[in-house]
Parts: structure tokens; sequence; C-alpha cells
């Protein structure tokens, strides 16, 4: 019987292998099975081979099969037939026993890769990195990516506007792998917005700006400024001619939080707004968040701006040298340590003295600042590096009227640093811990030659650790925490010897302790479907020594409780959930998202001038609740060819806690300026559209943005709703980048925004032989729409050599000079009787007489600049 059960099987075996299921017509050479169950064709390979196997029939997958055996190698023909189906086979006693294989999960690899020109050797910020399927991520500020890979190799397109293209194929490995672009010869320069959203790692509206380009838009005085030039971006607006505020989104510029790789600075004006505070040639990038910031960023519930310092060469030593008739910057870097760590330096220094004010009553004035910024990175090994970042700015504006021995005026200064450790884990984890330290002072002189001045000063102090894993190819995790102190003192009198008839009080200091959890996770959870979702939890804590006012509902002190050394007087724990989807179907990107902030400390003044004004810090604690916003989010974009796209993105945002200000406040010399603030509710909402160009000899873009800002404040303004000063319902602006030739360049942006609100009186009245002004409600007014066009002429001269690079630039700043006021003033008139009025009809009626107040008209200037490496 067991001899007659093989001859059945061979029998069998042999039917099977018919021509409807085997193709042997060279049976010596190959099987062709199609369509056959895989337990046939395992039977028919081992009659036709002679080759003894032998399995169990339920470890046999029930499937059908189509495939080609080459019958050159016995063996190895049994392995292709099985492996595919998760089988393999053992040699035991003669026969080759089939058994089920362990199924091992691919292990995910993180490859990482650094992006540099190839002539500078200069990293790339915002360079892309593109799968094959079109997905992929973007470099950041220093020019590294990191993607997760889990298969033995992957191919990947690298680009980055001005430079060619570039395919890679990249290989499981720990090193990190360089690549170089080569620059297009007439590469247009202008901003590339890269929306992250497309790679796995982001949420619903980050936008990443390359300063490379992003300074080449026409600047105040022909002084490339990076924060004034994001006002030509969708949502952001600047407030004008000579100010470096920046409002983002219905909020205000003390809503919005500005970081030095990672450490925060609170004061970012130069000669009171006219220039920006951090020097261009020294900024790599900057991640911009308008109000959807991941949860791993807090603190400021308008917007979040993250600039990152230029990293180091660390192949060549190299310098640049900018200078025009108003500042002078440098930046200078190069390698030490065999090229394993660098060294940056820059700077800016104002020489703006020889601009004469034309005023008589001024002796002797000095407007001047400089800034110094350092920046060292250090490569331990291949999973180690360490950033150190160093920042200070000064400013001061003394004058002495002619008639006096006493010089007056105002200096304010930043200081920054911080120290960066990013360190790989393993194939799928990297951290990052940073400490940092900040400073920011303002003094208003009384007398300079006696040391006598009013100081306005803060401190931050933090440390900061977040980790990065990647479980799969598809998804990341990103968790974290901080901890830190924040020292405000809002004002207080200084002079060498104290004054006991010294009536202005100082205001006491508040120090708080600070601290937040965050966890986010991005999952790309189909081909074209991904989610962003995170939590923050943020703890704020004011503590003593401190002695703490209460107030009555109209704002008036009663009485004074004192907190001891250490002792924990309030405290605030807030959490803020963010989510963020986004779909791609062809050439459109669909998305949304949902944030909520808070911000526990703000600067306050009563001020709407555009220029900057004695500051004053405060905290939240008994008497002033922490400022919340919730923000909702749609957008759409569409490419609609090689280099063009368009989009719309609408918004809405709900204000709570918004400090406002009692009528006639005062917040300089006031020991009890809680009583001056009163908290209300705000709305906003906008729509924003863009369309932008990039290509080979000429991009641009133009933008729309629709909005309004409004708050309601019981007590102010008859309780009824008004505009925000910084309301701007319509603003426009349409850039255009032109490089016809390879030493020519033409850069104009064009700007229109409705007229900021403000509050003007509604009739006058004589009140003791004074004329006073009747105010009925807050901004009820509106200045003029205001519109300016930039200009700037870029020429490369001619050099011998590639190291060396000269470039001469043209700018006209608001060429066809319109005057755009910034301040409504009502003029009083001397009558032929000696009496002052208001510009009136000299019969005896007074009338309303406005005149407006304008910076400037055309601002010519031109610079040069000198670049090597």
């Amino acid at each position: 019987m067991k001899h007659l059960s093989y001859i059945i099987l061979f029998i069998l075996s042999t039917l099977l292998a018919s021509p409807s299921h085997l193709d042997a017509q060279t049976p010596l050479n190959y099987l062709n099975f199609k369509n056959i169950d895989l337990r046939l064709a395992i039977d028919s390979l081992a009659s036709v081979t002679r080759l003894p196997i032998a399995y169990t029939a339920d470890i046999i997958p029930k499937i059908k099969i189509s495939q080609r055996i080459s019958l050159k190698n016995k063996v190895q023909s049994l392995e292709k037939l099985i492996s595919p189906h998760h089988l393999q086979f053992k040699l035991i006693a003669g026969q080759y026993v089939i058994t089920k294989s362990l199924v091992k999960t691919p292990q995910i690899t993180l490859i990482r890769g650094l992006v540099k020109e190839s002539e500078s050797k200069e990293p790339i910020p915002g360079a892309a990195i593109q799968f094959e399927t079109g997905l992929g991520t973007c470099t950041n500020a220093q020019g590294y990516f990191v993607i997760p890979l889990k298969s033995d190799s992957v191919k990947l397109t690298i680009s980055s506007i001005g430079f060619k293209k570039t395919k890679k194929t990249f290989y499981k490995s720990n090193a990190l792998q360089e690549i170089y672009l080569t620059p297009q010869e007439y590469a247009t320069t202008m901003v590339e917005i890269i929306d992250s959203a497309s790679a796995i790692g982001s949420i619903s509206g980050e936008i990443k700006l390359s300063t490379l380009q992003l300074r080449s838009l026409p600047a105040f005085a022909g002084d490339a400024d990076i924060i004034k030039s994001l006002g030509a971006l969708p949502g952001i607006t600047n407030y004008g001619d000579g100010s470096s505020k920046y409002f983002v989104r219905g909020g205000g510029n003390e809503q919005n939080l500005l970081l030095l790789d990672g450490c925060p600075v609170y004061n970012t004006s130069h000669l009171f707004g006219f220039f920006t505070a951090i020097p261009s040639e020294s900024i790599s990038a900057i991640d911009t968040w308008k109000g959807d910031a991941p949860p791993s960023f807090g603190g400021a519930i308008s917007s979040v701006l993250n600039i990152q310092p230029k990293d180091p060469n660390l192949e060549n030593t190299g310098f640049a040298l900018t200078t025009g008739p108003y500042t002078t910057q440098f930046t200078a870097d190069g390698p030490i340590l065999n090229n394993n760590a660098g060294w940056l330096l820059g700077g800016r220094l104002s020489h703006i003295n020889w601009v004469d004010p034309s005023n008589s009553l001024i002796k002797e004035q000095d407007a001047s600042f400089y800034d110094i910024q350092g920046r060292s990175t250090i490569s331990l090994n291949a999973n180690n590096k360490l950033r150190l970042t160093f920042y200070f700015s000064n400013d001061q504006f003394l004058y002495q009227p002619d008639a006096s021995v006493t010089t007056f005026g105002s200096e304010w200064y930043n200081i920054s640093a911080s120290a960066k450790w990013l360190h790989f884990i393993g194939h799928k984890t990297s951290t990052t811990a940073q400490i940092w330290f900040s400073s920011y002072a303002y003094n208003l002189f009384l007398s300079k030659e006696l040391d006598h001045y009013w100081q306005s000063n803060i401190q931050d102090f933090g440390a900061r650790y977040d980790i990065n894993w990647y479980p799969t190819e598809n998804i990341k995790l990103i968790s974290g925490l901080e901890l830190g102190s924040f020292y405000s003192q809002p004002g207080k009198i200084y002079q060498p010897v104290p004054d006991p008839g010294e009536l202005l009080p100082s205001i006491a200091a508040v120090t708080n302790i600070k601290g937040a959890l965050w966890s986010n996770i991005n999952w790309k959870i189909l081909s074209h479907f991904k989610l962003s979702a995170g939590l923050r939890l943020a703890f704020w804590a004011p503590y003593g020594p401190a002695d703490i006012w209460s107030y009555d509902n109209l704002g008036n002190a009663i009485n004074q409780t004192h907190y001891n050394n250490n002792e924990i007087y309030d405290w605030f724990l807030r959490l803020e959930p963010r989510i963020g989807l986004t779909y791609n179907y062809n050439k459109w990107n669909f998305r949304g998202g949902y944030a909520k902030h808070h911000q526990f400390q703000q600067s306050i003044n009563n001020s709407i001038s555009p220029f900057m004004v004695p500051e004053v810090w405060i905290t939240a604690g008994p008497n002033i609740k922490p400022q919340m916003m919730e923000q909702y989010n749609i957008a759409a974009e569409l490419k609609l060819g090689e280099g063009l796209s368009t989009g719309l993105e609408l918004w809405y945002r709900k204000f709570n806690n918004l400090i406002d200000y009692t009528n006639h406040a005062n917040l300089l010399f006031n020991d009890k300026i809680e009583g001056e603030l009163v908290s209300g509710e705000g709305e906003a909402c906008g729509a924003e559209f863009q369309i932008r160009r990039s290509g080979r000899y000429w991009g641009g873009w133009a933008t729309i943005t629709l909005s309004r800002s409004t708050r309601t404040t019981l007590g102010i303004n008859n309780d009824k709703t008004y505009v925000n000063y910084f309301d701007r319902p319509l603003s426009t602006v349409i850039t255009l980048f032109l490089k016809p030739t390879s030493w020519l360049q033409i850069n104009t942006a064009w700007y229109w925004m409705s007229g900021n609100p403000t509050t003007t009186p509604t009739g006058f009245f004589v009140y003791n032989g004074q004329t006073l002004p009747i105010y009925d409600e807050r901004n009820n007014d509106r200045l003029p729409d205001y519109h300016r066009l930039d200009l700037t002429l870029a020429i490369n001269l001619p050099s011998k050599s590639k190291r060396w690079q000269h470039t001469l630039s043209l700018t006209l700043y608001n060429a066809y000079a319109h005057h755009n006021p910034f301040a409504v003033n009502y003029n009083k008139t001397e009558t032929s009787n000696g009496d002052i009025v208001v510009p009136v009809n000299l019969s005896g009626e007074y009338q309303l007489m406005p005149t407006v107040t304008s910076v400037a008209g055309v601002i010519p200037s031109i610079n040069y600049q000198i670049r090597f490496r």
C-alpha cells in the first residue's frame, strides 16, 4: 500500500503539471506555473526534480500562484517558490522540510542629510527633499533634513529655487550625507514659501521662509530688513513708515513672540523702529506660524517667529561687508578644529548722525545703535552636535536742549544667549536639549550727567528638552518639556544719591515660575491624507517677595498684601490643544486646523504711535488673567503649472482677557498700574488670497487680505464694540523680481493698505480759558489709505576670481514720494488779540481743522556689498 500511494501521488502530480497548469515545453530548464495552487506547485516541483520535500498541509497558504521557476539549481528553485509566502525549509535526515518563517518588521533608520551650495559650501535652508511619489520634507534653517527609511535604499530628488535639481540614492547609514546643489546662472532671487504640510511633521499654516531670498525685497533706507519684509506675506501687516511693529491676523504687536534659535528677543527695534534689531546677513531662515504654532512653541497668542541664525562654514573662511549711507553690516565665519567646528561673527553699526534734524531748539543730539551676533557649531561625533548662539544690541537717543546743561533721552538693549545640544539615539530617535538667557532693559534719562533715569527691564531664563521619535515610516512623535523663570521690573527710578523729595514712585518687581509639557503626533494615515495633533500644558506662577494691591470694580486700590520670599501667591494651569489636517489630491492641497494659545506676559502702552515708546512689562497674577486665543482656519492651494500656484485661506479668531486701558491711563510712573487696566474680549476674521510664481528669469507674488479686528470691553467706549487701532480691512501687496542677465536684478514691491483707525475729537469747548477736545468713541475715524512703491536695482560687478563678489544696489523707498500720515494734530493759532485757539474762522466759530504728519517722502540709498569665500 505504501508503494501504491507513491505511484498514485506521482500520477496526480503528472496530471496537475499538464499544459493547462504547467508549461513544460522545456522541462529540463524551467517550470512555468499558471494560476495553480501553491501546494500543488510544490508537489510538482518535487516530482519533476526528484527533490525530497516534506511538509504538513496546514502550513501551506491556500493561494494560487503564477510563477516561472528555473530548474538549474533545485534547492534555489524551492527557495524561490516558497520564500515570497513567508515559508522556509530545513534539511533534516535527507529531506527538505518546509516550515513557516519568522516575519520581521523592517527596521526604521533615520537618514540624515545636509544640503549645501556647491560653490560657497553654505547650507541651503528650505530645500525640497522629495520621494518618487512626490511627497517628502524640506531642510531646516541649517540645511539639514531627516527622513525615516525602512527599505535598503531610497531615491530622492533635491531641489531649491535658484539651483539645479539633483537626484541621489540614499542607503541605510548612520553617517551624515552631504548633497551639493549647483546654482543656476540666471536664477531669480525671490521668496520661496514652502508649505511643509506636504511633508510628515507639520500642521496647517506653517510657513518656512529662506532669508537668502526674503532679504532681496526692497527695504527701508537700503538696509535689508527680514522682519519688515514679512509684511509682504498675506495675513501679516506692518504699521507703516519708520516702524518695526507688525500685526498678524488681527492680533497686536505685543502678542507676537520672536525667537532667535529658540531664545526669546523682547525688542526688535533700532532707532525707535526705523530699523529692525536683528541683522539680516547673520540669519539663515525664518519659521513663521500665524497663530497655529505646534505645541512645542507657546507664550504668545498671535504669532511665533523663530529666526534661525546662520551656521558657520566648516570648509572655508569667508566674510561679507555691506555699507551704505545709514549703516554698515558685516559677517565673517570659518572652520576650526579640523573642520569639526566653526565660528561666525556678525554685526551692524549705524552712522546716521549726519542727518540734520533741522531743529534749532536742540544743541546736541546723538542717535546711534549697534548689534553683535555670534555663533559656533561643534560636531562632537556623528551623533552629537553642539550650537552656541549669542546676541547683543544697543540703542541710544540722547539730546540736549539749547538752553540746558542736562542731557535727556533714552537707551535700550537686548542680550540673549543659548546653548543647544542635538543628539541621535539609535536609528529612530533624536533629542534636543537647550538652555537660554534673555534680558531686555529700557532706560529713560531724567539727567544723563547725574545718572538719573527710569528703567523697565525683564529677564527670561529657561531650559527645554525635546524628543523626536519615528516608530514607523509614517508616524513621527514629538514630546518635550520646558522649565524657566521670568522676572519683570515694570518701572524703577535710579539715581546715585536718593532724593527724599522724589515724587516719582517705583513699581514692585515680579518673579514668575513657568513651565510646559507637550506632545505631538504627525501621522500620514493614507498616501494623501495627514494628521497632526498635539497638546500643550502650560504652567505659570508668580512668587514672592511681593506687595500686591487689590482693587475695586472702578480700579481704585483697596488694600495691599505682602507675600514672603519664595511664596507662590497665584498660579495658572492652561491646556492648549492643536490639530491640523491635510489632504493632497493631484495638484490640489486642502488643509484645516484648530489651535488654542495662552499668553502670560505682555508689554503694555496706551500709545498708538508707530514708533517704539517706553515699555512696561506685566505678568499674569491676581489682578490680570492670562490672555487666550482660539483660531479656526481652512485653506486650499492649487498648483497651476511649473512654478505657478495660487491659494486661499479663511480664518477666524476669538480672544479672551485682552488687556485694555482706562481713559487717560498713566503707565509709566504709577505703582498702582494694574488699576489702570481692564480686560475684554475680541474677535478677528479674514480671508487671504495669494498667487505666486517662481522662475529662472522672473517671479513674484500678489496677495490680497480682507480682515476685521474688533474688541469689546465693559466700561470702555460706552460698552460698545470698536475696531482695534491695527485693524486693516484691506491689504494688498504685489512684488516682482526680474533678472534678465547674470549681472542685473530688479526687485519691486508695491503696498496698499486701509488707513489705521484713530480717535479724533468730535468737538471742542473752552474751560478756564483753555480749549479742550471732546471725545465720543474710540477709534471713530481712520487715517487716509497707506500706499507706497519700493524699487531696488542690484548690479553684480565683474570680478577676476569667483571667490570675490561685488554688488552695488540702488534703493528707492517710497519711490513716488507719497506722504503717508501716521498722526493727526489739531494745531492752535494765535489771534490778533493774542488768544490761542484751535484753527478757527476768526469770526468766532471754532472749526475742526486737522493736520497730518508723515515720516518722509522718497528715501534713496546706495549700498555696496563685497563677499569673499
